[in-house]
């Protein structure tokens, strides 16, 4: 909270800081209950995969797959992001800030690189032009974060006013393309799922099918959450930002607690997803007969086997 005003004094974000404290501890401990659950979410979901899926690869290979292993560090980065927001002690306050920006930036940068890997097969071959836009997006977008931990070290050891003077500007900017790629992603989604509707492709391509249907409701779903996600981020910085308060407590608190939430939700949606495509698959091994076969993955689908390019 921006307080300018004498320390011995009281100041009129008094009663926000308190709320705020409060609200971040209640925060970090859900959150860490939370992660737990998904760790463990997680680790069932590999599982069954296992249990339904017949090749050389061990368990551990398996859980350590590349997605599995982004949606690990997905939940890592979230709770510890949160975890060092907590209030610690006064000789531990700085480095605590330093290490939970660092986190949750890492979290955010994850979410982007999470959705790059986990279309990219698709949109190459569907869809290139989406590539071209989305490559330079996620590249300055990396930078961006790198400059945002570099303004955040800045702003805790040297000069504190740089926070409210130009870190706003930097966090608006990369928000900025973070929705500008998962709205790309999300129209070369949808102009999938309608070609592979409108083509037909016979009954060997019905699991796919419906799989790209799990992918699509739940890439809608995971679009939305992030957004609210951005915008609350976005919205707490600015009421946070003035010399005087311009919202009520409860206002601020729950841009704060939305943005402490929506994280959660939105690994729950990748868990939720991932669980729905291998019960499908499940359900198709048991309704036939056939062998268990791996999974199929959209991201190393054979170019074969993906509808004509968009137009």
């Amino acid at each position: 909270m921006n307080q300018t005003t004498n320390s011995s004094l009281p100041s009129p974000w008094d009663p926000y800081i308190e709320q705020y404290i409060l609200a971040t501890i209640q925060g970090g401990w859900i959150t860490l209950g939370c992660s737990i659950l998904q760790i463990g979410l997680l680790l069932v979901t590999v599982t069954k995969e296992h249990q339904c899926t017949i090749d050389q690869k061990s368990f551990l290979t398996r859980f350590f797959s590349t997605i599995n292993f982004l949606i690990l560090f997905l939940i890592l980065s979230n709770c510890i992001s949160v975890l060092f927001l907590m209030p610690m002690s006064p000789a531990l306050e700085m480095a605590c800030m330093v290490a939970g920006n660092f986190f949750g930036y890492s979290f955010q940068f994850l979410v982007v690189y999470y959705t790059w890997f986990r279309s990219y097969a698709v949109l190459s071959a569907i869809a290139e032009w989406s590539v071209v836009y989305l490559r330079p997006l996620v590249v300055l977008y990396s930078l961006l974060q790198i400059i945002l931990f570099c303004l955040v070290i800045v702003d805790t050891f040297f000069d504190p006013e740089i926070y409210y003077t130009v870190v706003p500007y930097v966090q608006t900017t990369s928000q900025v393309l973070v929705f500008l790629f998962e709205v790309i992603v999300l129209i070369v989604f949808v102009q999938y799922l309608r070609t592979w509707k409108h083509e037909g492709f016979g009954t060997l391509k019905t699991q796919n099918s419906k799989k790209l249907i799990i992918i699509s409701r739940a890439g809608i779903a995971s679009f939305w959450t992030y957004q609210v996600y951005l915008a609350t981020s976005i919205g707490f910085n600015y009421v946070n930002s003035p010399s005087l308060p311009i919202v009520s407590v409860p206002v601020l608190i729950l841009f704060w607690d939305v943005q402490q939430y929506a994280p959660l939700v939105y690994i729950f949606i990748q868990l939720g997803m991932k669980w729905a495509i291998i019960s499908e698959r499940e359900k198709v091994v048991q309704g036939s007969g056939l062998d268990r076969t791996p999974v199929p993955d959209l991201t190393t689908q054979r170019k074969s086997e993906i509808p004509k390019k968009l137009t």
